[in-house]
């Protein structure tokens, strides 16, 4: 009965301790915030103007083009 009980309280504190990060993603004392978006012309519009109300870093992933085999 000992033994579960500590073996409850050694899992609690290891998932109670597992939510304080380690580390920040800070840039300084300011964050640093980005926005990332595909290059669909329609999110991109909407991001790049979240960007500047937001004041981040608009970041644009390009998806390689896709070859149609027109013989199969």
């Amino acid at each position: 009965m000992i033994r579960r009980k500590v073996w409850v309280w050694l899992v609690s504190a290891l998932l109670l301790a597992s939510i304080i990060p380690a580390t920040s993603a800070t840039n300084g004392t300011l964050p640093y915030t980005a926005i990332l978006v595909s290059d669909n012309e329609a999110d991109l519009t909407l991001a790049q103007r979240l960007g500047e109300a937001l004041n981040a870093s608009v970041i644009v992933t390009v998806l390689p083009t896709r070859k149609v085999c027109v013989k199969c």
